[in-house]
């Protein structure tokens, strides 16, 4: 094996015990329509009750996990944070939840965009099992070309709500 594949293979050795170590110290904060904000989301019993308070606590690379319900409130997604609805409020892994029988609302009230993305988000924030309402089509970012700013939509699990027509850009 010559020196640029042991080099090669060493730095990715490095990068995935970097991961690993970052990921020992994420967060998961959990969201219930009867939570209280005061709480700090570290379990379902200490659920916050607005995923606005949970987005607030959270730092990069940590996860807020929100169990089904409607949650009425416009959101500005955090830098590095996986914001996932569909949870019944019981799962203790990501992969457990059901997006489909256990629906997360957020309705913007007809208040404006939904979901905001602050100026910085990158690939790394995600918005995932969530049905958007009452708000304004599509995802307002604080960058200069919208399609390259990082916000992902898994498909089937950011879907429009049937109430709101989606709006036509010119």
């Amino acid at each position: 094996m010559n020196r640029h594949m042991r080099l090669s293979l060493l730095a990715v050795a490095a990068l995935i015990l970097l991961a690993l170590a970052c990921c020992g110290e994420c967060a998961i904060i959990r969201v219930k329509t009867d939570g209280n904000d005061s709480k700090d989301g570290s379990t379902w019993d200490l659920a916050k009750k607005t995923v606005t308070a949970a987005l607030t606590a959270a730092a990069s690379g940590d996860e807020v996990w929100v169990a089904k319900g409607t949650y009425v409130e416009r959101i500005t997604l955090r830098i590095g944070v996986g914001l996932y609805g569909g949870f019944a409020g019981t799962e203790t892994i990501r992969d457990a939840r059901n997006w489909e029988s256990n629906v997360t609302t957020l309705d913007g009230n007809q208040g404006g965009f939904v979901v905001t993305a602050a100026s910085g988000v990158s690939a790394s924030s995600v918005v995932d099992g969530f049905t958007l309402r009452n708000g304004t089509t599509g995802v307002r970012a604080s960058c200069a070309v919208r399609r390259f700013c990082g916000v992902i939509h898994r498909t089937g699990r950011f879907r429009p709500s049937p109430t709101t027509p989606p709006r036509r850009r010119t």
